[in-house]
């Protein structure tokens, strides 16, 4: 298109970063999560609110109490302001010059980072505290030349306050509204907040530490957390309203588990071996043997270190052996027992076998290798350490407490799933904006900055060199300050980046040094999710965000703010409002469990005797197994109708609910396959989006294969919608394609 019709397409393009959101509605599980999520927006719009008030609120007093005073620095006027007297090395100040008359400058780089609130330069020649609280500039001593002295000599000048930007590259500030809201947030968000209290209290006073006290006691540890408590309420909702509606699946899936217990009887029970190794395993002592056994394992390994005696390794790889030993006869005894049926039934059983595979392998590996492969064998003895767990069988709490975190695992799957998705976007989105941009010139001289020079372009690395300008006079000359050669570049016109000035025919610089790039960073996909998992932790957020928008704007705070609300207090909360949910509904089933525990016990410590399989006849599983079937297909022609329902009014005002082509459409969109077939363009342009780098030449053959690829997605998603709209109607009846 010509330019001046769309002026910003790529910002438009940065739009298909948003393709992969379109997999939710082919996943059930995250479907019914995002429902949730939107269900709960007018509560939680409730809390924004209330955190918006207090924004204000905060917000409004920070302005008024701190506006300018993170800005102080402790400065040194320069000569001839004042001269020192050789002889009694004093300092006299010129008292003619008023302080806006005087030079000052930052003495040193500790000066520069650290605030202060008096003596002001406005009471200069006066040294006198003008105020109370907060930092006073002391003196600063500089070194006088004396000819009848080798050694140094100095003499201490006073320091006055005077303004200077804001800290972190003048971010950080209550300077106004919107620069105070900003400095809230990362203070609510408990990140630096110290860090803020501190400039405060070195500009103004001590007893700052009020305001920040009690804006982080409401903001964070109420306010914020008040998005928990409605997920938490939201999500408890939803779980009670399936559970109602699918009683009679319950029922099937109980049925089905209930089917899968049932264990017929077979000869090998009566053996003699099997009675005694049953009888055996159900023993107390023998189970208190294990739980002894598994707390010296523990023991052993926690006292191997560095450089300890080669006796006592020998000694501890023995003793090891031994404990091997024991936990696979153990593990032999059960299944024997058992039957390998009934010991898989136990999920415990099942992690100690593979406990004790594990160890077996090391065991192995350390008799074959002679000890010489340390680095799988120290991961393979790691796999010792988790018998630990295998205490929780006695330990009732934690048990329960275990079993509760493994039933909330096929919940929290699907919300892994989404808060995948959610990175993986974020994470294309930061490409789009920050990708090659953060790279900074800091350690170089002042006026350095990143750039290719003009027609280098070829010749340039992926991240700029920094580069000083010098004159057309320094040109072929070794500039001595810089350290560098000053060469002349032709002004690329048509670029028009690098111009300077209308009449210019050549760019004069220095090479400096290459420019620092932080390791927060989103160059490629890789480390652009590293960066937004960092983000999402909250660790070092606001300094990404800082350097974010150094290489940018300051509008790209939106950016990091979108991430830290809907990333760590939406989508995070998520998974403790799933743990709290499983916890407060197995809270009142703990006795339930404990007595049925108890029970089971009991069944164990009886002999082997009493047929096990009594009452469970062939005929019963089969009859559990065809209810199964008829509920399953029950539900799925009840769905089907409840779809069809749907087509009640006309599509697009032309094709009626009984029209041929619009029934055969909403088959084929309705249709399972058609949804992954979906899902599976949708995995493959995400891939396409994140191969994608803002640094490949748009004249390449890998870039015109992305752009072809692109477009034929666009395609294929047009036509989907196209399908859909004809199928459902567009947007004017309930069920349309808008209305969903």
């Amino acid at each position: 298109l010509p330019q001046g019709i769309l002026p910003s397409v790529s910002a438009l393009r940065t739009v298909r970063v948003l393709r992969p959101l379109r997999t939710v509605t082919g996943v059930e599980g995250m479907r019914k999560l995002v429902v949730t999520l939107l269900q709960s927006l007018p509560m939680l719009m409730d809390v924004l609110v209330l955190v918006s008030f207090a924004f204000f609120i905060f917000g409004i007093v920070g302005v008024q109490l701190f506006s300018g005073k993170m800005r102080n620095r402790c400065m040194i006027p320069l000569e001839p302001a004042f001269e020192v007297n050789l002889n009694t090395l004093e300092v006299v100040y010129d008292e003619g010059l008023t302080h806006n008359e005087v030079n000052w400058e930052i003495p040193d780089d500790d000066e520069a980072t650290t605030l202060c609130s008096r003596p002001l330069t406005s009471v200069y020649p006066n040294h006198s505290p003008n105020s109370n609280g907060g930092r006073v500039c002391k003196d600063y001593p500089i070194e006088v030349a004396l000819d009848d002295l080798d050694l140094p000599v100095y003499a201490y000048v006073n320091m006055w306050c005077n303004k200077d930007a804001n800290p972190n590259n003048g971010i950080t500030s209550f300077d106004n509204i919107l620069w105070a809201w900003l400095t809230i947030f990362q203070c609510i968000s408990l990140e630096g907040w110290t860090d803020v209290m501190y400039f405060v209290q070195d500009g103004v006073n001590d007893w700052v530490w009020l305001y920040f006290t009690v804006m982080i006691v409401f903001g964070s540890f109420f306010a914020v957390n008040l998005a928990l408590a409605v997920l938490y309420v939201k999500f408890t909702e939803e779980g009670d309203a399936e559970d109602e509606e699918g009683a009679p699946e319950g029922a099937g899936k109980a049925g089905a588990e209930a089917e899968a217990q049932m264990v017929p009887v077979t000869s090998w029970q009566d053996h003699a071996l099997v009675k005694w190794c049953y009888n055996l395993q159900a023993r107390p002592s023998f189970e208190f043997t294990t739980m002894g056994l598994i707390v010296l394992n523990t023991v052993t390994m926690a006292s191997e270190y560095h450089g300890s005696p080669e006796a006592m390794n020998t000694a501890l790889e023995w003793i090891n052996y031994i404990l091997t030993a024991y936990f696979a006869l153990e593990m032999v005894i059960k299944l024997i027992g058992l039957g390998m049926v009934s010991y898989c039934r136990d999920r415990m059983n099942i992690f100690d076998g593979l406990v004790v595979m594990f160890s077996l392998l090391e065991v192995m590996l350390n008799v074959v290798t002679g000890g010489s492969g340390s680095s799988s064998l120290s991961v393979l003895r790691s796999f010792r350490l988790l018998r630990v767990f295998k205490l929780a069988r006695s330990w009732k709490q934690l048990n329960e407490i275990i079993r509760t975190i493994f039933d909330s695992l096929s919940s929290i799957s699907y919300l892994s799933l989404i808060l995948l998705l959610f990175i993986f976007i974020a994470a294309l989105l930061g490409m789009q904006l920050f990708g090659y941009q953060l790279e900074f010139c800091d350690d170089f001289p002042e006026g350095a900055r990143s750039l290719c020079p003009p027609g280098e372009k070829e010749f340039c690395p992926k991240h700029y060199d920094c580069y000083v300008d010098c004159t057309p006079e320094q040109n072929a000359t070794w500039v001595g300050g810089l350290e560098g050669l000053c060469v002349e570049y032709p002004l690329n016109r048509d670029g028009g980046e690098h111009i300077l000035a209308e009449g210019d025919e050549w760019q004069y610089m220095v090479r400096v040094g290459k420019s620092y790039v932080p390791r927060h960073n989103f160059d490629d996909i890789f480390w652009s999710i590293i960066t937004i998992f960092q983000i999402l932790t909250g660790e070092n957020w606001n300094a990404v965000m800082y350097d974010g928008m150094r290489a940018t704007s300051e509008f790209a705070a939106f950016y990091f703010l979108l991430l830290v609300v809907v990333g760590n207090y939406i989508i995070l909360n998520l998974f403790l409002a799933i743990l709290l949910d499983n916890f407060g509904s197995g809270s009142g089933s703990v006795s339930d469990s404990e007595e049925e525990e108890e029970d089971e016990e009991m069944e164990e410590e009886e002999p082997l005797d009493a047929d096990p399989g009594a009452g469970n006849s062939a005929a019963d599983l089969q009859r559990s197994a065809s209810q199964v079937a008829a509920q399953r297909k029950l539900r799925a022609s009840m769905l089907r109708r409840a779809s069809m329902a749907k087509l009640n009014k006309k599509s697009l005002g032309v094709l009626g609910p009984k029209n041929p082509l619009r029934i055969y459409l909403h088959q084929i969109v309705s249709h399972k396959k058609f949804e992954w077939f979906i899902v599976l363009l949708i995995c493959m342009s995400s891939i396409i989006l994140a191969i994608d780098s803002p640094i490949l030449d748009p004249n390449g053959s890998l870039k015109k294969v992305l752009d072809i690829l692109d477009k034929i997605f666009v395609v294929l998603f047009g036509l989907e919608m196209i399908l859909k709209v004809t199928a459902f109607g567009f947007a004017f009846h309930e069920g349309a394609y808008l209305r969903q």
